[in-house]
């Protein structure tokens, strides 16, 4: 997250059971991509280490943000 300067929040999992839930967590990792207005824009989100930039990206532009 630092060495790449992602800025964005990460919910971790830390003896939480309630969380899982909540997400309807069903594997690990899981991301979710949530845009500030708590909208979900995907479920699940690929993971940064598969391509995840590319991915926002075209998020962003169909949205018309870049």
């Amino acid at each position: 997250m630092h060495r790449n300067s992602y800025n964005w929040k990460v919910l971790h999992y830390d003896g939480q059971p309630g969380l899982l839930n909540d997400f309807m967590v069903r594997a690990y990792p899981t991301a979710y991509l949530i845009d500030r207005n708590g909208t979900l824009l995907l479920s699940p989100a690929t993971l940064p280490s598969e391509g995840f930039e590319q991915q926002l990206f075209r998020i962003m532009r169909s949205r018309g943000e870049i």
